[in-house]
């Protein structure tokens, strides 16, 4: 890389460095601050926050490398959440600022009661703030490395070899100096620099990953042979790569695991997740925090899947025999990127890593200190909850670089984390809209879903591989949900036969809508829930599909020479957000409006 390059990367840290040390007094204030930024941002800013914590530097090597090994329609593995995350938007959102919790395991303080509940979040609290964020974690970090090496053109031969952690390579070394800046601004300015630093993350992303897909497909379409024929004249390339659904000619495997994305993947996303849910707890209002949650939707879904797509597609004409997938990102970057655009497009990922790390280390200490050690030490004060919520980070960021050394494969890391939750994933809605769900119901699902899922994963239940296809992994989802439902069924029956006074005071609190809770709202003749829309919430929900998967399916066909369906696609993306607009007035109303 050139010096400007070098330049370019320098000063970003610079600047995110400089952000943490700028709201270091303000974060310092209280844990609001620390962790909810003191409950006072914008839809805008909060939004694009979400987005830039999901767009971490393993993203687009995953779809790149998903792209390659299966086709385009594998990209259900994620776009399917979009189900779940419109769900989340219309009809949780509001609730979660209505909630005033300051982390989504406090929710359950809130809904359930008795040892259950304290189990519970006990539980949780070390289970999503230690061993879950250590997954994610380590996926990130493992991309950084992989991008590292082939843009750098690093040496994979280790420099030394340190006890635990084993042999340490030069990218290894990289990382532990980017993750001991990260964890220093971090601990200095809470979430108020976590945000901050999103922001300025997500344009760099944004202009890197378009710049990348222009000049890629430019050159492809440069020789006068249209990009698809020279797809078809690449070794490896199969047509069935640019279709945006599977074949549906047999029942096969890779129709049953589409059959499953859509139909159960989703589920956990419908109430949102984790650094998700901190961003609602901190907007200012129910209003922005709904306007938050579908900023954060149609960008992740929508605007960024095709610039990283395209990369990935024509990485089969220029590197046709690369064995390691996930290399395909870099090595592209690394063909393509002229000089100063190469320094904006590595700055841009070390930023996707950087900000999502920086939200991992808050977020994770968040639940370790709130719902961990405060419930056990109710007299420990804030300032010296917030000096333990910085140990914990640092804790957080030396635990990663071991599980680094032990872990190899990003898109496996995603998986084997979604099959250890999906039994538990529709507790996560009923527990709002039932009041039946109780502690030791979530309790009994979780412990199922891990149980189940690990056997799953231990015993090693595969098929023969296709093209590299994991054919198993939705029959592993399906066994683990149907045996999870049957025990949490099963102690839901048992356990709750009436609404207790602590249900009853959750629902005068939160004055949820449904049938779910009839059998409590009859108990209080006097009493009503806020007045909603339940027809508008679905039209705007269905509204949104059409805008998110009708720009992905129109701007495919308009790629590949499908151009009749394509703008037909796009025609109905623009009616649906004609609709949007003018629905959103009637749906952005607040609790505190009525």
């Amino acid at each position: 890389m050139a010096m400007l390059d070098w330049g370019i990367i320098g000063g970003y840290l610079l600047l995110s460095l400089g952000v943490g040390l700028y709201f270091t007094r303000k974060a310092s204030s209280s844990l609001d601050d620390y962790f909810v930024a003191g409950r006072s941002l914008p839809w805008w800013l909060a939004g694009t926050s979400i987005v830039a914590t999901t767009f971490s530097s393993d993203t687009p090597l995953m779809v790149a490398g998903m792209v390659r090994d299966s086709g385009i329609y594998e990209n259900w593995f994620w776009w399917s959440a979009a189900f779940g995350s419109l769900i989340s938007v219309y009809f949780f959102s509001k609730l979660w600022k209505r909630s005033g919790v300051r982390t989504d395991i406090e929710f359950i303080a809130l809904r359930y009661e008795g040892k259950g509940a304290v189990y519970l979040r006990y539980f949780l609290a070390l289970y999503k703030g230690i061993f879950f964020n250590m997954f994610i974690l380590t996926s990130v970090t493992l991309a950084v490395g992989k991008l590292f090496t082939v843009i750098l053109h690093l040496s994979v031969e280790p420099l030394f070899t340190l006890p635990l952690l084993g042999p340490i390579t030069p990218s290894l070394a990289l990382i532990a100096g980017l993750a001991l800046m990260t964890f220093f601004y971090t601990i200095l300015s809470g979430l108020y620099g976590v945000v901050y630093t999103d922001l300025l993350q997500f344009v760099l992303a944004m202009v890197g990953a378009i710049s990348l897909a222009w000049l890629a497909w430019a050159d492809a379409a440069s020789t006068g042979i249209s990009v698809v024929e020279r797809l078809s004249a690449s070794p490896g390339f199969r047509p069935e790569m640019l279709n945006f659904f599977p074949s549906f000619e047999n029942f096969d495997l890779k129709v049953l695991t589409f059959v499953v994305y859509l139909g159960v993947l989703w589920w956990g996303m419908a109430p949102g997740y984790a650094y998700q849910i901190q961003r609602l707890l901190a907007c200012k209002s129910e209003k922005d925090a709904l306007l938050a949650n579908l900023w954060y939707s149609v960008l992740h879904y929508a605007v960024r899947s095709w610039p990283w797509i395209i990369v990935g597609v024509l990485s089969i004409i220029y590197f046709p025999d690369l064995v390691d997938s996930e290399k395909a990102y870099p090595m592209m970057i690394d063909k393509f990127m002229p000089v100063g655009l190469k320094g904006i497009m590595i700055a841009s990922l070390l930023a996707a890593y950087m900000s999502t790390i920086n939200t991992l280390l808050n977020w994770g200490s968040s639940y370790v200190i709130n719902d961990f050690i405060r419930p056990r030490n109710p007299e420990l004060t804030e300032k010296k909850a917030i000096s333990y919520s910085r140990i914990t980070g640092g804790l957080l960021a030396v635990l990663m670089l071991f599980f680094v050394t032990r872990l190899n494969s990003i898109l496996g890391i995603y998986k084997y984390v979604t099959l250890m939750e999906s039994g538990a994933a529709i507790i996560l809605v009923l527990r709002w809209y039932w009041w039946r769900v109780n502690a030791w119901t979530e309790i009994s699902a979780l412990a199922a879903s891990l149980i189940v899922a690990n056997f799953l994963q231990l015993w090693s239940v595969t098929a023969p591989p296709l093209e590299g296809y994991d054919g198993m992994f939705p029959v592993r989802i399906l066994i683990t949900t149907v045996a999870a439902a049957i025990v949490w069924i099963s102690v839901m029956i048992y356990t709750t036969t009436e609404p207790s006074a602590h249900v009853i005071e959750f629902y005068k609190k939160l004055r949820i809508g449904g049938n779910g809770w009839k059998r409590v709202f009859e108990s209080l003749p006097d009493f009503q829930p806020y007045a909603h829309s339940f027809k508008n919430d679905v039209m705007a929900y269905f509204a949104s599909l059409i805008v998110i998967f009708g720009f992905l399916y129109g701007v495919g066909q308009l790629l590949f020479g499908e151009t009749w369906s394509g703008y037909v696609a796009l025609g109905f993306v623009l009616i649906s957000s004609v609709y949007l607009w003018k629905a959103l007035d009637k749906i952005t109303v607040s609790a505190d409006e009525y």
